[in-house]
């Protein structure tokens, strides 16, 4: 585990994937690109309230792993704090809510382009996110 300066305290999610599936190779691209864009990738223990508790710059979930209640109660807390960490779901559920505040996409992990697109959105929005932050909060 990395220790955190001063300046990384405030700063620690910036760098953290939030992971919380059960898919094997998207677990080990995920893992690659953490290492790849010095980043960690968080795993969620199923059923847990992790999703709720741990702060992320992405969010990548099965529903069906987080567990209904607990993405109700996710959902309901985002849409009524405007939250904005974009989360990628993996799973084909229909009938559970979307969030409205913020960035949610939908898919298909029978697709053989998906981990790719996945890996390649996270890239994106990490250069984004290093061009926007205050030099003072680089490491």
């Amino acid at each position: 585990m990395k220790k955190l300066g001063s300046a990384g305290l405030s700063t620690w999610w910036l760098r953290n994937i939030f992971c919380q599936f059960d898919h094997e190779r998207l677990r080990l691209a995920i893992e690659q690109l953490a290492g790849d864009i010095d980043c960690t990738a968080f795993y969620g223990e199923p059923g847990s309230i992790d999703i709720c508790a741990i702060g992320s710059f992405v969010k990548i979930v099965d529903r069906n792993i987080v567990g209904r209640s607990i993405w109700k109660d996710y959902f309901e807390g985002i849409d009524s704090a405007g939250g904005d960490v974009p989360c990628i779901i993996i799973d084909r559920l229909s009938d559970l809510p979307l969030s409205k505040s913020q960035y949610v996409c939908q898919m298909d992990m029978n697709s053989p382009e998906t981990i790719r697109k996945i890996v390649q959105t996270i890239k994106q929005m990490r250069k984004t996110l290093d061009k926007n932050i205050p030099a003072l909060f680089l490491k």
